[in-house]
């Protein structure tokens, strides 16, 4: 970037949060602005950004993000039912503002890997069974997966212990799905938004055909696009083949439901 001048003030006060993340995204673009080139920012875990501030903050950072000519953002998400409401609800601050890129699932022999290495870092092990028992349960999930991963960690080392066993993942898995129970009450309070699209959720979740419902066939097409746009369910390549995106969100239904 060539010569670069930062200058620092002792603050006077109390600081505003939104203030100052919204005064660093205009040093950005004051940066890329100054010097003929373009700048990226690239925002991680972007669904938690409605959680940090509402839809106040929202309206703030598209209003600066939208004026901005030499910066372009990426927003990434590990859940892509959130991620799609910010972006697909006609309703939110963020509709259609960025272009959706799907990335391809995670291998499994990969998480092994990075899982044992993140763990290896804090000085712990994990049992090939737990490995095993985490990959099920999350169906190889990001979002899902990492929760799992933390909450072992803190409960191995939380009991003096160097080794995440399949009890302790078990136990993890427990709480990561006590964690995710609000998010998907409030993901099936928008699923109910259109009519029978909860009687096709419940049978996606149960890998049955949805056309197989005592419902009309537009009325069952209505709400797979309800879901589809929701970022909910998946379609493989194979006509009328439809999954749930998120593996966990599945067992919440079938264990509300059985």
């Amino acid at each position: 970037m060539g010569d670069l001048e930062i200058g620092l003030n002792w603050s006077e006060g109390k600081s505003n949060g939104e203030d100052e993340l919204l005064r660093a995204l205009a040093i950005a673009e004051e940066i890329a602005a100054r010097g003929g080139r373009r700048m990226v920012i690239l925002l991680d875990e972007f669904q938690d950004i409605e959680r940090l501030g509402g839809m106040a903050l929202l309206k703030r950072l598209r209003a600066v993000m939208q004026a901005q000519q030499h910066t372009v953002f990426l927003f990434l998400g590990s859940q892509p039912s959130l991620m799609k409401m910010l972006f697909a609800n006609q309703s939110q601050a963020f509709y259609r503002f960025a272009t959706f890129c799907p990335l391809p699932a995670v291998p499994s022999d990969a998480w092994v890997g990075y899982i044992e290495k993140k763990l290896a870092e804090q000085n712990m092990t994990m049992t090939p069974a737990a490995l095993g028992l985490m990959l099920e349960k999350t169906g190889g999930h990001p979002y899902c997966v990492m929760g799992v991963v933390y909450h072992s960690y803190l409960m191995a080392k939380g009991a003096g212990l160097g080794r995440v066993d399949a009890d302790i993942a078990m136990a993890a898995d427990a709480r990561m799905m006590d964690h995710l129970s609000g998010i998907y009450e409030q993901q099936w309070l928008e699923v109910r938004r259109v009519a029978h699209a909860d009687a096709v959720c419940l049978a996606v979740s149960e890998q049955k055909p949805p056309y197989s419902l005592d419902v009309s066939r537009s009325s069952v097409g209505k709400a797979l696009n309800h879901l589809l746009d929701l970022g909910l369910i998946e379609k493989r390549s194979v006509r009328g083949d439809y999954f749930l995106a998120e593996p966990m969100f599945g067992r919440w239904l079938r264990e509300r439901f059985s």
